[in-house]
């Protein structure tokens, strides 16, 4: 059939409002026949979005919301749909546009890589992964107009479930579409490489949970989404089911004494599982207690490694109240052994951020010896098996006494080691040249590379600190380090910071930040000094140094123009080849910031883990 004239774009336009797939002509004219266009946000992963081959349209500007990607060239299905695009470059930023994704297996070793604005995570091991076969840009801007009749929205699904078209908004059509088939690529049963759209990917719209607790019991933080995994299998009997339901009332009720709430929910395993509270469900843990009354057994086995699954497919994703800047707990009760395997979930969930805690109630009988499950399967699942992470009772009466050693140890967010990535992790320091060499022109240039650096790192009160201090032959403290916790608060702080003008005393400034700002340091993160100057000090840097680095103080160095290469390789860690950065003139400190933060990554993923 042949389209002409002004009837052409309506008739056009019915065609896919009545077919939801492109024309037959417009497919074999791009090679993807019956294809529709998913109109995604900027953080969906590709796990999200059923189909082996799909079309996407993201938006623009989608770096700056940090989407979390796993891989380069292949990536995780965890990975931002949108984000991996952008990183793999068949994708502009500024614009977005549409771009062809097709599934694949999943694969061992995806690997770190910095690439067009976004640092993706290495992974060891995922269970499905995409790729984009072409890049669709050009054809997505050809496409532009047709593109706008004929797009599906997803809403706040991308599954199949809740897909209208952005035609139905128009009043075309009906608002709700067909369900879309079953996903038939994933297998049926518990798989433990299966997705995580977890703990990162944005901040949940509802407000932080709030108590009515009276400020005299108000003694500690507790800024952590936490969810308790309750066995309800038909071995375990209704008392011990009401005695662990008691016990998390406990809990609760003593995370209610914080001063700032944590996000509660619950999770129940037999032989299936079922989430009984979700993160965003109540207001406050009051309603929690309430809640948990009504929760009845639901039979079956012990799977408590599929209950781990559970918490790392979905239990913490943004749409079920997922707070980005709270580290993710994951509590599992444990009466007697379970009768699956933990030790495989539980490292997935631990490799994704989730800080697992078991506390183990009573021994095994003699059948659950027999059940095949090692008995060392507490220390292999936890997050560090040092006994921080595990807590023990040999009756269900005698369990009261746990509840204020596990909440303590669940609040002390810089022990929930399981949270820490290189971007979250670290108390920073950057110490800037303020001398006169600098000049007040190009004092900008070094604020714009301090600004572009800790935008890569997530700031928050748990997370990442920024620090600055400015040199000449004195020092001034410009910002504090940890006075600001959200990104807003350090952009504005840097922008707010004047230049001095003076002499250039290095050494005297590294001693200054080494007694002054990394003395308020906290436990457990990695203190970093950042040193950005453009020419000889006038005193010694390198007994400074050498001080600073036997605290366990790492330093980089970063030179520009008359800056002498001798001072820095003094200054900074060893190896000098990856934390040693020179460039010419200060324009071109840009090309410095993402290889930095590149290194500060690939040091933190080098650490030993468990």
């Amino acid at each position: 059939m042949r389209l002409c004239g002004g009837h052409s774009g309506l008739l056009l336009l019915l065609l896919l409002l009545l077919t939801s797939e492109f024309p037959p002509g417009w497919s074999e004219l791009f090679g993807w026949r019956d294809k529709k266009v998913l109109n995604v946000e900027c953080e969906t992963t590709g796990y999200e979005i059923v189909g082996d081959d799909f079309l996407v349209l993201c938006p623009g500007h989608c770096v700056g919301q940090q989407p979390l990607v796993w891989g380069s060239g292949v990536y995780a299905s965890i990975s931002s749909v949108c984000g991996a695009a952008i990183h793999s470059g068949v994708l502009s930023d500024s614009n977005g546009g549409m771009v062809r994704v097709s599934k694949k297996a999943g694969m061992r070793g995806y690997v770190s890589k910095f690439a067009n604005g976004l640092r993706s995570i290495s992974l060891p091991k995922w269970s499905r992964s995409f790729v984009f076969p072409e890049a669709s840009r050009s054809m997505a801007e050809s496409s532009q107009q047709w593109e706008q009749e004929s797009i599906v929205s997803t809403g706040d699904k991308v599954d199949g479930r809740r897909l209208s078209f952005e035609a139905y908004r128009k009043g075309f059509l009906s608002s709700e579409a067909k369900p879309a088939a079953k996903d038939v690529s994933s297998p049926k049963g518990p798989n433990p490489f299966q997705q995580y759209i977890g703990r990162n990917l944005g901040t949940a719209s509802r407000k932080p949970m709030t108590t009515t607790v009276s400020p005299k019991k108000m003694n500690k933080d507790c800024n952590v989404d936490i969810a308790f995994l309750i066995e309800g299998s038909w071995s375990l009997g209704v008392r011990r089911f009401e005695s662990q339901k008691r016990f998390v009332t406990k809990v609760v009720e003593e995370l209610q004494k914080t001063t700032d709430g944590a996000a509660v929910g619950l999770i129940q395993f037999g032989h299936e599982t079922k989430t009984e509270i979700s993160l965003n469900k109540f207001p406050t843990l009051q309603g929690v207690t309430l809640a948990m009354r009504k929760v009845s057994p639901i039979g079956g086995t012990s799977n408590a490694g599929r209950a781990i699954d559970e918490v790392a497919e979905s239990f913490f994703q943004k749409s079920a109240g997922n707070r980005r800047e709270a580290p993710n707990a994951a509590v599992l009760l444990l009466d007697g052994w379970p009768n699956d395997d933990l030790e495989v979930p539980a490292r997935v969930a631990r490799e994704t951020g989730i800080n697992i805690f078991i506390v183990m109630v009573e021994g095994a009988t003699s059948e659950e010896l027999a059940s095949g499950v090692h008995g060392d399967f507490v220390n292999k699942s936890v997050c560090r098996p040092n006994g921080h992470f595990s807590l023990h009772t040999d009756r269900w009466t005698a369990s009261s006494a746990l509840v204020s050693p596990l909440v303590s140890r669940i609040c002390n967010t810089e022990r929930l080691i399981c949270s820490k990535t290189c971007l979250n992790s670290a108390d920073i320091v950057f110490v800037v040249d303020g001398s006169s060499s600098v000049g007040l022109e190009n004092f900008p240039a070094l604020l714009e590379f301090v600004a572009n650096v800790t935008g890569h790192f997530e700031i928050a009160r748990a997370g990442t600190h920024i620090g600055i201090v400015q040199y000449t032959y004195e020092q001034r403290t410009e910002v504090e380090l940890g006075r600001h916790t959200t990104p807003e608060g350090v952009r504005e702080a840097v922008r707010r910071v004047h230049y001095w003008s003076g002499g250039t005393s290095t050494g005297a400034a590294i001693t200054y930040t080494r007694r002054e700002m990394f003395a308020h340091s906290r436990s457990g993160k990695r203190r970093l000094l950042v040193l950005i100057t453009d020419g000889r000090s006038y005193d010694d840097v390198r007994e400074p140094a050498a001080a600073a680095r036997k605290e366990g103080i790492i330093l980089y160095a970063v030179g520009i123009a008359w800056a002498i290469k001798d001072e820095l390789d003094a200054v900074a860690n060893d190896p000098k080849s990856e934390h040693v950065f020179f460039v010419s003139d200060f324009n071109d400190l840009k090309t410095v910031g993402p290889k930095l933060v590149e290194n500060i990554c690939k040091e933190y993923n080098a650490l030993p883990r468990n």
